[in-house]
């Protein structure tokens, strides 16, 4: 899953800039659909991720970009960085970029906005909006593409807006989300009591069961993920046995997320994703873990 992932998403943005990564998605597939609720033909990109070439019957999570014609690009580059280092596994990105009709106006300040507001007469359709991701492109993804079921989504400024009304009316349809700097302000702060019952909501971050985060001593996890570390290095099989071992030592340190992925990829033998992984893990902890 990944959820806590999608969190790691906003702090490692800066990085993607400075790493030279090797691709991680195939290039962008442009496809379209004919939303009879909108009554728009709607180009979506979609972006595979590259083993799925090798891989036809693999299935994937899926991350959903809104405003896709600005963010698209964002998102591949922070995906393409956050698997190299094994934060990620693969996983499909769909572009839903915003339309121009006949008289070039944008479609993004009626589908994005979740009322209507004075001054703006175009917007209010964010209903029929989350109605066409629910009943027409998630489900025309899901049939087309190699999706797993599992939906992640990013939206930005008004494409945050728009996620805060969709965690109104229908949390579910995504299983995380990112939500990167929502225009609050709408109609007064309309939106201001769905935030106040999502923060409420959240798990207490002094809790110390790995719900959420991750709080505990980093030194107390470095003894067993050199000895990990090694055993992969060498290629050893009990690697396989020892991260069930270590599994309890490794909660409140490392990331549900995080741990759930290491144990992942070495139950599949995959030692140099696993590698990776832990390479992941100690430059967020600052461990150095090529000694003791």
């Amino acid at each position: 899953m990944l959820k806590n992932a999608l969190f790691a998403l906003l702090v490692l943005l800066p990085a993607t800039f400075a790493c030279a990564n090797e691709p991680q998605l195939l290039p962008a597939k442009a496809d379209a659909i004919d939303s009879a609720l909108l009554k728009q033909k709607r180009p979506i990109e979609v972006y595979l991720p590259v083993e799925s070439a090798k891989e036809p019957t693999q299935r994937y999570e899926t991350l959903y970009v809104l405003d896709g014609d600005w963010n698209a690009k964002i998102v591949v580059d922070v995906v393409t960085f956050m698997r190299s280092v094994g934060f990620m596994p693969p996983v499909i990105v769909v572009s839903v970029p915003n339309v121009f009709d006949a008289k070039g106006t944008n479609s993004r300040d009626h589908d994005l906005t979740p009322t209507v507001m004075a001054g703006q007469p175009r917007s209010g359709g964010a209903k029929e909006f989350l109605a066409f991701l629910k009943t027409e492109l998630v489900p025309y993804v899901n049939a087309h593409y190699p999706a797993s079921g599992v939906n992640l989504v990013h939206g930005h400024s008004f494409g945050g807006t728009f996620l805060m009304y969709v965690l109104a009316h229908e949390p579910a349809l995504f299983d995380g989300y990112a939500i990167l700097d929502p225009a609050m302000w709408w109609d007064d702060h309309s939106l201001d009591p769905v935030l106040a019952a999502i923060v409420k909501a959240l798990p207490e971050e002094s809790s110390g069961n790995g719900a959420g985060g991750s709080a505990g001593d980093p030194a107390a996890v470095k003894e067993p993920l050199i000895k990990l570390k090694t055993l992969l290095e060498n290629d050893d099989g009990e690697a396989a046995d020892y991260i069930v071992d270590v599994k309890s030592r490794f909660k409140g340190v490392l990331t549900p997320a995080e741990i759930k992925m290491l144990s992942e990829r070495i139950g599949n033998f995959d030692f140099d994703a696993a590698l990776k992984c832990i390479s992941g893990i100690a430059s967020r902890l600052s461990l150095n873990l090529e000694g003791k």
